[in-house]
């Protein structure tokens, strides 16, 4: 199954990633700067520019 891990820099960041990377093998992950733990919240423009395009290519 395709997985999309989006994160904050001010969050999770990078761990994210660490922590989907063994329980999947098709990850996708981007780390937003600016931005902390509600994503949604906090950069509403940038999480479709990410999520839209992984959605469409699936």
């Amino acid at each position: 199954m395709p997985v999309l891990g989006v994160a904050g820099a001010r969050g999770q960041g990078e761990r994210l990633a660490a922590l989907l990377d063994p329980v999947t093998e098709r990850l996708d992950s981007v780390v937003l700067p600016d931005c902390g733990h509600y994503v949604p919240e906090e950069s509403p423009e940038a999480l479709p520019d990410h999520l839209l395009p992984f959605l469409r290519d699936r």
